[in-house]
């Protein structure tokens, strides 16, 4: 919910914040409306000037359609259209190259021409020709074929030779395509019958460098594949191996079955009926058992065979030999025990069958059987181990001869594929060349005018642009110029602006009396009144008493309400009235106050503390040495004491004047005095107003002495251009003696108002130098 509180407030800000930008930037505008507008007209006026002076410029265009004349290209069972090539963007920049232009210049005689007479023998015409030169796509409404079409634009400044130059270097750009891709094509040609050659070289010697291998290779041909006649060897004597294993394991089996009897105590019996199921198993799962008839014969056969040759390989006395030969001596002596032993019926003894006897002629039940089987088994072991030990030795040589033929082998591979790559390159090679035998003369591309151009149409200066671009750019330049006059401004530019860096309310904002011509010269024709009593004298700025409708009166009279809103009912009242500097109108503001004030029955004395400029005197048109006023004149209704100093009578009732001036020679530091005080208090005692006419606060240190007598401190400031900066200094002034003031007037806004009074004004406008000497 927080969070939701603080997005909007966020949000409200950010408005708040674009909305003050907003009115801000309008304010600006219209303060500096003047700025802006001379900004507006000097650019304007250059625009016209530059639409007057500049030389008219005329362009002409040319539509041109390339068309790609190249055949398709036909690969086996696929096609490809050369169309699908991106060449507009190569060609766009080709037409507009210096080579065509200058190829243009010399086919068509451009230099010739007159909008081209500026240029002297030693000037660059191609350069000035590609300055004014465009190419460009084509636009869409021309057709399907628009990416394909070009539109080439030349500006010029006489509109029949634009359409000329236009012509001329599509002329020439159509001639160097012609050329260009008819030598392309003829060198095409040549490349690919010189690329057949070298190939067909290549071929020959691959050939016959395999021919040459074949003959001096091992390999032996089967069917369309070269093999290695040692494969099949290799093969063969890894099946031997892996029966002989087999056999082995059969007999391991056997043989520790025979000892585990023998070390359980088995009788003879159980060992003789244990060989003979043992026989009965091999017998019935494999015909080639070890102990059986059949198997003894062929491997005593085999035996003799192995003798033979182990004899003849390794001699008589070889231990593989006596081994052989031990083995064919247990085989023979197998074949000739009785087979009824290890027959699978005599492992049971019938009740009339008598025992099976051994060799010996024993009647026991056969330990000298048991021991030559086992005998046996011993010695084919070692057989099977010898011969396996045989044949490993075999596979080993075998398998190094095979790795050499190999590698022949690999190198026989190597040479057909590269035969075959060389070959299809060939056929390749030779198709090319046919189908560019066919189409010699034809490749490259075709420039087809479709639009020719036509005579030049202005294209600049144009008016409509000009001027837009002029009234644009003086937009910006009026908006630069208020930006800089906004920056450099050190005025005060509104009432609330004047509030918030002062810290004090404006009470008044006083426009510039208007001044007739006939109070110029003394006479009184709006306000009537008695001309002797005037003296025709009275000075043009007390307008509250020359001329009490106009809207610089009714302006008094508002200060006078505000003024007597804030004192409230405090009675005889000392209020100051002074300013930063000197000009910004103290006199005339604390003159016509005292008259606001006189009107409504209030009795005023302004006293003339300016010791250095008073004018107070020169207002009311009175001297500063005239007759003094009376002792009663001074008195109140209550018949309070008279004031005891001699205060000057003016022409307006109600109103004394009091011309501090004269008392400076007697007294030194007259408003640190006691004397000063005296004099307030008697002015406090004898009048209901007592307004203090005191010198600018930046020019001297007497107005912050008088501040601290004073009721309250009303600060005139007159809006010109350093107002703000007088202001705020004006403001530190007082802020050090710790004194606020009670408000602010606004003086001299403007000499203007439109015929009719503004009760609220926002901005103030400058004053000329004769208004602002005026006080």
């Amino acid at each position: 919910m927080n969070r939701d509180r603080s997005g909007a407030s966020s949000a409200t800000s950010l408005e708040s914040v674009s909305v003050t930008s907003t009115l801000d930037l309008i304010e600006l505008i219209w303060r500096r409306k003047r700025l802006i507008a001379v900004g507006i007209f000097l650019a304007i006026a250059a625009g016209v000037t530059y639409y007057g002076l500049a030389t008219p410029k005329y362009e002409s265009s040319a539509d041109v359609l390339l068309i790609h004349k190249s055949p398709e290209v036909v690969t086996r069972d696929q096609r490809f259209e050369s169309g699908f090539e991106d060449y507009v963007s190569t060609h766009l920049a080709l037409i507009v190259s210096r080579m065509i232009v200058e190829r243009a210049i010399d086919d068509s005689s451009l230099r010739s021409l007159e909008m081209f007479a500026y240029l002297g023998p030693e000037d660059d015409l191609a350069e000035a020709i590609i300055w004014d030169l465009e190419a460009t796509s084509g636009p869409r409404n021309l057709g399907e074929n628009a990416d394909r079409i070009m539109r080439l634009t030349f500006r010029g400044t006489i509109a029949t030779e634009c359409p000329l130059v236009v012509n001329a270097i599509v002329d020439a750009y159509r001639a160097f395509l012609d050329e260009i891709y008819r030598d392309m094509s003829n060198d095409t040609v040549t490349l690919i019958d010189q690329a057949r050659g070298v190939l067909q070289n290549d071929l020959q010697r691959q050939e016959e460098k395999y021919i040459q291998f074949r003959q001096e290779s091992p390999l032996v041909a089967r069917g369309t594949d070269e093999v290695n006649p040692l494969q099949d060897r290799l093969a063969a004597i890894e099946v031997q191996r892996s029966q002989l294993l087999i056999l082995r394991a059969e007999l391991e089996g056997q043989l520790r079955s025979l000892q585990d009897a023998r070390e359980h105590g088995r009788d003879d019996q159980y060992l003789v009926a244990l060989i003979a199921n043992m026989r009965s198993q091999s017998s019935n799962g494999d015909n080639s058992n070890a102990a059986s008839p059949n198997t003894l014969n062929a491997q005593l056969v085999q035996l003799a065979d192995q003798e033979q040759q182990a004899r003849q390989f390794f001699g008589p006395q070889h231990p593989h030999v006596q081994a052989l030969r031990q083995r064919i001596a247990a085989t023979q002596q197998m074949l000739a025990t009785p087979g009824a032993a290890f027959s699978p019926s005599s492992a049971e003894p019938q009740p009339n069958d008598t025992a099976v006897t051994d060799a010996s002629g024993d009647d026991s039940p056969g330990p000298a059987t048991v021991e030559r089987y086992v005998d046996y088994l011993q010695q084919e072991l070692e057989r099977l181990r010898i011969s396996e030990q045989l044949l490993t030795d075999l596979y080993q040589r075998e398998h190094d001869v095979a790795k050499e033929l190999s590698g022949y082998q690999l190198k026989d591979e190597s040479y057909r594929r590269n035969i075959d790559r060389t070959q299809q390159l060939y056929d390749s090679i030779i198709s090319q060349l046919q189908e560019a035998s066919l189409v010699e003369g034809y490749g490259g591309f075709e420039a087809r005018v479709i639009a020719s151009p036509l005579l030049g149409e202005k294209s600049s200066p144009r008016g409509k642009l000009v001027l837009a671009i002029a009234g644009l750019t003086g937009c910006c330049l009026g908006l630069i110029l208020a930006l800089g006059a906004e920056v450099t401004d050190k005025s005060f530019r509104s009432r609330h602006e004047i509030q918030t860096r002062l810290g004090a309310a404006v009470l008044a904002q006083i426009p510039s009396p208007p001044i007739s011509h006939s109070l110029t010269n003394g006479s009184l024709s709006e306000h009537p009144r008695d001309s002797e009593s005037a003296g025709g004298s009275v000075d043009p700025l007390l307008c509250t008493y020359l001329q009490p409708r106009s809207p610089c009166a009714e302006a008094f009279r508002g200060l006078r309400t505000s003024l007597l809103h804030h004192l409230g009912q405090r009675p005889h009242c000392v209020v100051q009235v002074t300013s930063p500097s000197p000009g910004d109108g103290t006199s005339a503001v604390t003159a016509n106050l005292a008259v606001s004030l006189a009107q409504i029955g209030r009795r005023v004395l302004i006293i003339d503390g300016d010791l250095h400029w008073p004018r107070q005197h020169q207002i009311f048109g009175v001297s500063a040495s005239g007759p003094a006023e009376s002792p009663d004149a001074g008195c109140r209704p209550d018949r309070e004491p008279a004031f005891p100093w001699p205060a000057l009578t003016t022409s307006v009732p109600n109103v004394s004047l009091l011309p501090v001036g004269q008392f400076v020679d007697q007294f030194r530091d007259f408003y640190s005095s006691p004397e000063f005080g005296e004099l307030l208090g008697a002015a406090r005692r004898a009048f209901d107003f007592v307004l203090i006419d005191s010198e600018p606060l930046l020019v001297i240190s007497d107005p912050c002495v008088i501040a601290s007598h004073a009721d309250a401190v009303l600060l005139t400031i007159r809006p010109t251009w350093d107002s703000r900066q007088r202001g705020l200094r004006a403001k530190e002034t007082l802020d050090a003696v710790d004194i606020t003031p009670m408000g602010i007037v606004v003086n001299g806004i403007g000499s203007d108002l439109g015929g009719s009074y503004q009760a609220e004004m926002d901005s103030f406008q400058y004053l000329s130098d004769t208004q602002q000497n005026e006080r």
